[in-house]
Parts: structure tokens; sequence; C-alpha cells
């Protein structure tokens, strides 16, 4: 390093003209990736609706020699760019089933869906269509979450690669929009027992439409800080080691002068 140094003086400016030189070429790219950018971010609008229940059938019924109550609710949907729909049970005396139908079109669902803790979950992968979902009562409660697709284009808002904002505005609507064809659903609570009291159902449904939509950018000032720290970290994994090479070398070649002249002192004596 000493010897290096000797020969080139400038050698810390070149270096510091280099990482200069690097950050700025790194920060234009990014710069030029923001202005001719071809992809569009584009959000949705949610609108969550509670259902209103109508009671339809209240009967009892045996299985396997025990005495059972079963509840059926239906409710009608807006079909217009549906996508959730959502149904519970809460406060249940006993241990039953909760199932939601929809035989027409049918839904997506799984029983991890909309499980907090369930992370590593795609619905995408998972899923599976149906006209008929259940779950199991449990403490109580019970929640059946279904999708009209899987695809998560269609709701939350997502990405499109376009040439302006227009034709980005059409290609997005195109994921958005969506009519359900059966809008009839229905809620079946069975309890084991013979119950004459009605348990607290739910159903809430969610419906989307395009809202905004803006050309995707980054933040040049960012992504500057960013290149400036990975440019400073490649040269410290160059510089540290050499660094601590060259001081290692210099103490043991110091440690051995010292030797030598104790040795040099002890042959005189």
């Amino acid at each position: 390093m000493r010897k290096a140094l000797a020969q080139n003086p400038n050698l810390l400016r070149t270096l510091l003209g280099l990482s200069f030189t690097l950050v700025f070429f790194l920060s234009y790219a990014v710069y030029g990736a923001t202005v001719d950018s071809t992809y569009f971010v584009y959000s949705n609008e949610s609108q969550e609706s509670d259902m209103d229940l109508n009671m339809i059938s209240n009967n009892t019924f045996q299985r396997d020699g025990e005495t059972w109550t079963a509840w059926t609710w239906e409710f009608t949907t807006n079909g217009s760019n549906l996508t959730w729909i959502n149904a519970s049970l809460l406060d249940a005396d006993a241990e039953g089933e909760i199932r939601l139908l929809n035989t027409g079109d049918g839904y997506w669902s799984h029983p991890d869906l909309g499980d907090p803790e369930a992370e590593l979950f795609s619905c995408a992968e998972y899923c599976f269509k149906n006209g008929s979902h259940s779950a199991l009562v449990v403490e109580g409660e019970a929640a059946v979450f279904g999708l009209t697709h899987h695809n998560p284009s269609r709701r939350d808002g997502g990405t499109v690669r376009a040439v302006d904002l227009e034709e980005a505005r059409s290609m997005a609507n195109e994921e958005v929009l969506y009519e359900h064809g059966d809008n009839t659903w229905q809620v079946i609570v069975q309890l084991p027992g013979d119950h004459t009291q009605e348990p607290q159902v739910f159903a809430t449904s969610v419906n989307e439409e395009l809202g905004e939509i803006k050309q995707f950018e980054l933040d040049p000032a960012t992504e500057l800080v960013w290149a400036l720290a990975a440019v400073i970290g490649c040269f410290a994994m160059v510089l540290v080691p050499s660094f601590s090479i060259y001081f290692a070398a210099n103490a043991r070649r110091n440690k051995a002068e010292l030797q030598t002249e104790i040795d040099s002192e002890s042959e005189v004596n």
C-alpha cells in the first residue's frame, strides 16, 4: 500500500473520483428508468356492505341417532366487481357447522383464507372453486371467507405495462371489471340439539372499482443514497483487507527488526 501511494500520490483522489463517477452513473440510470417507465400502478376503491339475511327455513333432523337443528338464510349481493363474500357465526351454544352456498357461479375459498397466522398461504395456489364451502364452529364462532376469483389483480390494485396512461387505464379496467352471474347466496348453520333460539349470523360483501392510476416512479434521492452506500461498501470490502494485511505485515516487520536489534546487542555484549 505504501509503495502504491508512493508511485501514485493521487491514488486516494483517483479512488474518490471513480466512486463519485459510479454513483453519478447509477443515479442517472435510476432517473432514466423513472422517467421512461412503462409500468403503471393502479389502486382500487373498496366498498364493504352488510347483507340483509332473510331466514327461509328452520327445522330439526336426525343424524346418527342425534337431533340437529338447521337454519337457512338467503341474501342477494351486488355482482358488479364483487370480490369478497364472507359469512360468520357468533356465540353459538354448540359445536356445529356453518356453510356458505352459491350454486350458480360458485366461488373460491380455503380454510386458511382470511387467517392472519397463515403467513405462507397463497390463495392462487391453495384455494379451490366450489358452490359450497363450510367451516366448523370452534368455541362458539366460525367464519367462511370467499373470493369470486383468486387473481389479486382483480382486488386491491396492481400493475400493468402500457405505452401511455390511456392504454394503462384500459388494461387496468380489463383486470378489475367483473360481473358475478349468480348473486343469490345462502347461509346454512347446523348445530347438534333441538334449539329454539336463532344464532347470530352475519354476511358481508366487498365490491371494488378502479381508483387512481399513475406511472410507476422511483425517488432519485433515495436511490442515490443506496448507490452511495453500495459503492462505499464495495470499496470497504477491497480496502479494509488490504490495509489489514499492510498493518499486520508492518507490525511483523517492526517486531522482527526489534528482535534483530536485541540479538545484535546480545552478541556485542
